[in-house]
């Protein structure tokens, strides 16, 4: 899978590159870093309370519900945020890839180990990670820009236009100009 990745990003061609921000444009990336650290804060939460307590203590009951929470604050969070600063297709996109990325690197995962002696479980564990890893970084830094205002273009230092008019009662015709 590494290799195909790596293959990918050489065969990858300038113009394919995401265009670099333009003026007036606002970076919130940070926004669903945020919500992606709280999603991972459930998860080892839950993995913490299923190796550190007791299977017969009334708190192990939380762990699943704390995997789940993890994973709907992972899945739904940053769509949620670009729908917030009305971006409905961004949020559509997002929604997409954070749900295609991790099941596509799992399946992946799957079948380069598929008949393994030790099983598969483990890449595809391990796909399954690199899907959800790919898509937040995708989300991060393609999708985070807010476009903001737009910038007014540059005025040229020196402008004329022509004009007609009267003065005195009388027609006038000519060019006027500013530098």
């Amino acid at each position: 899978m590494t290799a195909l990745l790596v293959l990918h990003l050489l065969a990858a061609s300038p113009s394919d590159a995401p265009a670099p921000p333009q003026p007036g444009e606002d970076w919130y990336g940070w926004q669903p870093m945020v919500v992606d650290g709280t999603a991972i804060a459930f998860w080892a939460g839950g993995a913490v309370l299923s190796t550190a307590v007791e299977s017969t203590h009334p708190v192990r009951q939380a762990v699943p519900l704390m995997i789940v929470a993890g994973g709907g604050i992972y899945l739904l969070g940053g769509p949620a945020l670009h729908w917030g600063r009305g971006r409905g297709t961004t949020a559509l996109i997002d929604l997409g890839i954070r749900a295609l990325a991790p099941v596509t690197g799992a399946l992946i995962g799957f079948g380069l180990c598929f008949g393994c002696s030790y099983g598969a479980i483990g890449p595809g564990f391990v796909g399954l990670l690199i899907g959800m890893i790919s898509a937040a970084v995708f989300d991060y830094a393609s999708l985070s820009w807010d476009p903001g205002e737009p910038v007014p273009p540059e005025r040229a230092s020196l402008q004329w236009a022509p004009f007609a008019g009267t003065a005195c009662g009388e027609p006038v015709v000519g060019l006027a100009g500013t530098f």
